[in-house]
């Protein structure tokens, strides 16, 4: 379920806790011997005889004034993933994103022992590794300035091939290159062809592509609309999903996609929808060059060319057309809004409330907090002490990297900086809520109380708007990120149990509630208090967020 990949931080060595979990899905033809020798390894960071090539590496140094991404970043990518796979680790370890004044050491980035427990957890016995090519995805995060890819890699001998499993780098803007070392989500890609939702009715529209004409190059698109004569009212729907690999036009997740649940969901209900692949997502190379790439450039104006294109689309009524925001596009909802007065409304779709920088934080925070839940609650001190050290240092690696953007957006000067300067500072002043206040358009929030932002975005956005006359507000209370529904998820009993009732849609009742809001309905009962109750709320002069 979780969206955001974590890193290892400076100076963090795998733990055995992590291995030892990873372990348990070895497969069939691994044994047991193999999990133990690999939690002895990591305990002890040494692979086999001699010296270890961290030992005798010599890392490339950063250079922070270097212009972004003057490289290929697929093919630095490439030269470290296979470097990995040869056990040429003397280059992989040349090609590291080591920095100095971090106070680690190379060894402290233990690759051997990465790729030993990736290797032994998915070929049975010592095969050669190959790095597929073309990279799977390829994506540009210019909040964190970095270009993720994918690669799949499988395991040979001879004329016997195992599939293998992902592996994602971080490339960035010098060159140098860093392994993601949790495989929770790259591990479990969706097999088969994708399930339709059972909202969704084929025979009630046909879908067809389109290419956007965007400022930043051609987008793919798909327009689905309702069949009939009518003219429908319609929708963009914004990618905006917090990891930068799930971008595509579906957002794309190992398990959901939940901008094509929307899509034919609404569809099926007589509202036409157009989504994109996300310029980041579909040109990351092109972006991430662009030294004064800003929110302008990531959402804004290539979203406006959606709803110019989707105004032209035969049976779309032009004065209906609407904009979705969903999940991290929302902080950019009111600033589109605010440059097409035309618009017929805009939907915020579990979008961030205060600052950027705020959200990353809240959702880092949270993530980091359950994925060592387990360590914190052992009745093994040490256990205990080491998961508050590790938490506590990633923890600290994320608020340095939100410190250095707040300084780069208060016009100071920042040493050492890894960050995209212009990408923050046009974030400076800019609060979602104030620009979504002087809007007259109508306005629809929607959040899961469970998102991993929490509910405090929800109450913030509901205490900026509720006097706005033309807000309505939905909040889900079982509902968790995308708007899936986790209520039979948390009474399932056993883990087994728990798997099977993993949600794999959009809950029904949020895309119901969206059409009927873009078909003019509004909820009855004006908000009283932070609750919306199941028919949603009204804002207005008399709504109130208290008692």
């Amino acid at each position: 379920m979780r969206r955001r990949l974590r890193k290892l931080s400076s100076g963090q060595l795998l733990s055995v806790r992590w291995t030892v979990r990873r372990t348990v899905g070895l497969s069939s033809g691994a044994s047991l011997v193999a999990a133990v020798v690999i939690v002895v390894l990591v305990a002890t960071g040494t692979v086999g005889p001699g010296v270890r090539a961290c030992e005798t590496a010599t890392p490339t140094l950063p250079d922070y004034q270097v212009a972004p991404f003057a490289f290929h970043p697929e093919a630095r990518a490439y030269t470290f993933a296979q470097a990995m796979a040869d056990d040429d680790f003397e280059t992989a370890y040349t090609m590291l994103a080591h920095f100095p004044e971090s106070g680690a050491s190379l060894c402290d980035f233990a690759l051997e022992e990465y790729w030993e427990v990736f290797r032994s957890a998915r070929s049975p016995v010592y095969w050669d590794a190959f790095v597929e090519r073309p990279a799977l995805i390829q994506a540009f995060d210019p909040f964190e300035d970095v270009v993720l890819v994918q690669y799949q890699v499988n395991f040979e001998d001879g004329s016997r091939r195992e599939s293998g499993g992902l592996i994602t780098l971080m490339v960035w803007r010098d060159g140098r290159v860093s392994p993601i070392y949790d495989w929770d989500a790259g591990d479990r890609r969706p097999s088969g062809e994708y399930p339709a939702p059972a909202y969704a009715n084929a025979w009630a529209f046909e879908e067809f592509d389109v290419t956007i004409e965007g400022p930043g190059g051609d987008l793919a698109a798909t327009v689905a609309i309702p069949r009939g004569p009518a003219h429908y009212p319609a929708v963009v729907l914004v990618p905006g999903m917090w990891t930068a690999l799930h971008a595509d036009r579906d957002a794309t997740t190992p398990r959901v996609k939940p901008l094509r649940d929307l899509a034919w969901g609404l569809a099926s209900q007589g509202i036409a929808t157009l989504r994109y692949d996300k310029r980041t997502w579909a040109h990351p190379a092109a972006a991430a060059r662009q030294p004064d790439f800003t929110l302008m450039d990531e959402y804004v104006e290539d979203t406006l060319a959606a709803v110019d294109l989707l105004r032209r689309v035969p049976k779309v009524d032009p004065s209906r057309v609407h904009v979705l925001a969903f999940e991290h596009a929302g902080f950019a909802g009111p600033r589109i809004a605010q440059l097409d007065p035309d618009l017929a409304g805009l939907i915020l779709y579990s979008a961030p409330s205060g600052t950027m920088w705020d959200a990353f934080l809240s959702i880092i925070e949270r993530e980091i907090r359950n994925s060592y839940e387990e360590e914190l609650r052992s009745s093994d001190a040490d256990v205990r002490a080491r998961a508050r050290a590790e938490a506590n240092r990633e923890l600290r690696a994320y608020r340095t990297h939100v410190a250095q953007a707040r300084a780069l957006a208060a016009g100071e000067t920042v040493a050492n900086l890894t960050l995209r300067p212009a990408y923050h500072r046009d974030l400076a002043g800019y609060q979602p809520t104030e620009a979504a206040r002087s809007l007259q358009l109508p306005i629809l929030v929607v959040h899961g109380a469970l998102h991993s932002m929490g509910s405090g975005s929800f109450i913030h956005w509901l205490e900026s708007l509720h006097q706005h006359p033309s807000a309505s507000f939905f909040l889900y209370p079982d509902h968790y990120d995308y708007l899936l529904d986790l209520s039979e998820w948390r009474e399932a009993g056993t883990p087994s149990r728990r798997a099977e009732a993993l949600p794999r849609h959009v809950a029904p009742e949020a895309v119901a509630d969206i059409a009927n809001w873009i078909r003019g309905g509004r909820p009855l009962d004006a908000c009283i208090g932070t609750q919306t109750g199941p028919s949603g709320c009204r804002g207005g002069p008399d709504a109130r967020v208290s008692g």
